[in-house]
């Protein structure tokens, strides 16, 4: 079954990349996250927090890390998916491919996730 997920949600992803979910998460995270307070928070606010921060964490983000450093990664992670996805990566360095491949692995996660 494990394996079905994950051919479905690669299929899922080309048919709709889900960036924006993915930038509705980190927008929220900046918004909100500082003053997130779980015995208050609705289940949506829940369900956004519990996301942005499983995002964050595939960027190394920890509890009690400097934010900026870890919003900056992801934004220019995502400026390098939208520019680059579906094109050919024999000419990008190690670096940007890496940094592609770690938004694709976070779109990835999303469409697995949205199949239950």
């Amino acid at each position: 079954i494990n394996r079905l997920k994950d051919l479905f949600a690669h299929w899922k992803l080309k048919e709709d990349d889900g960036v924006k979910e993915l930038e509705d998460a980190l927008s929220w995270w900046k918004s909100n996250a500082s003053k997130y307070d779980p015995l208050t928070a609705s289940a949506d606010e829940n369900g956004i927090f519990q996301k942005s921060k499983k995002f964050l964490g595939m960027f190394g983000l920890k509890e009690g890390d400097a934010w900026d450093k870890h919003n900056q990664e992801m934004e220019e992670a995502l400026s390098l998916w939208t520019k680059y996805k579906g094109e050919s990566m024999d000419d990008l360095d190690s670096l940007t491919i890496g940094k592609i491949k770690r938004i694709k692995d976070a779109l990835l996660e999303i469409k697995r996730d949205s199949l239950g």
